[in-house]
Order: C-alpha cells, then sequence, then structure tokens
C-alpha cells in the first residue's frame, strides 16, 4: 500500500511539473508572438501616420493591409525556427483563440473598407487584440500578461476620444504597452534555452 501511495504521488508531481513547463513554453512562443505582431503594427501605424500627415490622401490607409501581410511571413519564419518546441495542449488552445480573433479583426478591417466611417476600427483592434494578450496571459498563468492586456483593453477605449490623425499615434502606444513591452519580459523571464532543456527531459 505504501509502495502504491508513493507512486500516486510521483505521478501526480510528474504530471504537474509537464503542466508547468508547457505554461513556459506557451509563454516563450507568446513572447515572440506578441513582438511580431507589436513591432509590425506599431511601424505600420507610423508609416499611415506619416503618410496622412504628409500627403494628406485616404489611400495611405491602404498601408494598413501590411500588418497581416508581415506578420504571417513573420509567423511562418518563427514557426520554422520553433520546430523543436513541442506542441502542447496549451498552445493548440491558444492558437485557436487567436485564430478566432484574428478573423474577426480581418473581418471588420474589410467591413471598415468597405463601409467606411460605419465604426472606429482602431478602437475594435486594439480591444479585440488586448482580449487576445488577456485571455493567453490567462491560460499561460503569467500575470504580467495578464495586467498588460487589461491596460490595453482600457486604453483602447482612447480610441472612441481620440479624433482625427492622433487616433494613430494612440493605437500605435497600445500595442507598445499591451505586446511590445510584455514580450520582452516574456522572452527576459522564460528564456529559450531553458524550454528547450525542459522539453528534452520528457521526450
Amino acid at each position: 500500500m505504501e509502495d502504491k501511495k508513493m507512486s500516486e504521488q510521483e505521478s501526480l508531481e510528474l504530471i504537474s511539473q509537464v503542466i508547468r513547463d508547457s505554461r513556459k513554453s506557451v509563454a516563450y512562443k507568446a513572447g515572440s508572438f506578441s513582438l511580431i505582431w507589436g513591432y509590425i503594427t506599431v511601424i505600420v501605424s507610423l508609416l499611415v501616420y506619416t503618410g496622412f500627415a504628409l500627403t494628406g490622401y485616404h489611400e495611405v490607409a491602404w498601408l494598413w493591409f501590411l500588418i497581416p501581410v508581415g506578420g504571417c511571413l513573420a509567423m511562418w519564419r518563427l514557426g520554422l525556427s520553433q520546430k523543436s518546441l513541442k506542441r502542447t495542449y496549451f498552445d493548440r488552445v491558444i492558437n485557436q483563440v487567436w485564430m478566432v480573433l484574428g478573423l474577426v479583426g480581418w473581418g471588420l478591417s474589410v467591413a471598415c473598407v468597405l463601409l467606411p466611417g460605419t465604426f472606429s476600427i482602431l478602437f475594435l483592434i486594439s480591444l479585440i487584440m488586448s482580449m487576445g494578450v488577456t485571455l493567453t496571459g490567462c491560460i499561460a498563468s503569467y500575470k504580467t500578461y495578464i495586467g498588460f492586456g487589461i491596460t490595453g483593453i482600457l486604453l483602447s477605449f482612447l480610441c472612441l476620444v481620440v479624433k482625427g490623425e492622433e487616433q494613430i499615434l494612440i493605437f500605435a502606444a497600445i500595442f507598445v504597452i499591451m505586446m511590445i513591452i510584455p514580450g520582452h519580459l516574456l522572452n527576459r523571464d522564460v528564456p529559450r534555452e531553458q524550454v528547450l532543456n525542459e522539453k528534452k527531459q520528457y521526450v
């Protein structure tokens, strides 16, 4: 009986350890994900703002579509570099969450082009992406990520208050706060080498 009890305890400890390590892997991947989409969004936002300021042409708004193009290409390259990282249940859940949010964001962007002036696209996109960051933090049990995500949700409402081209700068600042900063913090706290070493224990 005593041996069986010890065996059960060891099994539970092993399961708990695997879950903790899986969450570290998710945190590392989420950090890279945030940096890719955060930097691309900020760079394109500044390009659009500068284009409006210099030319005044509304056709500059087409530059926004550089975000999904650049982001998808960067994510493809990231996927190649992370082949050594095993996919976990948490990875699948987070991927599905972001897939749904991404499709909603894409649909809203297309609707904004077809129906200009109907709604504030920058408010909705920043709100949706901040919700994604918050949910990712909840799944990975990373409180800092949750905090920055909630901050992004609150700041997104500034896009309803600020009007004109300055709204683009607010939008860019929100992505710095809710994606770029937590992305760097995640990669600092969960280095790639640590994730790889822990993964090898269960292969």
